[in-house]
């Protein structure tokens, strides 16, 4: 039996073959390329491979700017020039971190409204199923009363 009202093919609009949309890529396609980036950004800087860089390379600034004798040091102690890249690194990746979060919500929502009209198909279908199932049952109620009828009728 067919769903009324889901396409049977893929029309590029993130609908597979059996007419199921892929929230993934419905989003995908309403993402423009800085909304792309942003979420980029924000996997890069969630992962621990960022977070091992850029502690080496805390270390590092740290260890070259206390060893360095005192003429050539870029950022001496208690390393000011550090403290102002890391509040402007903080500063600009805080809001593409959570506008990237934004992003992931609305793909939530849009997989929350895809589950509902999923299940509000299924239990049309089931509802369907169950009236059909009845009138199976009556009909087979009906032939075994006739059958009956007919057993009563033999000598």
């Amino acid at each position: 039996m067919r769903n009324a009202g889901w396409r049977a093919s893929g029309d590029g609009c993130g609908e597979d073959a059996a007419g199921a949309r892929n929230p993934n890529v419905i989003h995908e396609a309403q993402m423009s390329a800085g909304d792309r980036m942003a979420d980029r950004l924000a996997r890069g800087a969630g992962s621990w491979t960022f977070i091992i860089i850029f502690g080496l390379a805390l270390g590092t600034w740290i260890v070259i700017n206390t060893l360095l004798p005192g003429d050539r040091v870029i950022d001496p102690f208690p390393y000011i020039l550090l403290n102002l890249m890391l509040s402007c690194l903080a500063a600009i990746q805080a809001p593409v971190i959570l506008m990237s979060q934004n992003r992931q919500e609305m793909r939530d929502r849009i997989q929350v409204e895809q589950d509902y009209q999923v299940n509000v198909k299924a239990e049309v279908l089931i509802e369907e199923l169950v009236r059909r199932t009845e009138g199976l049952e009556d009909a087979l109620l009906e032939i075994r009363s006739r059958c009956d009828e007919i057993g009563d009728r033999l000598p």
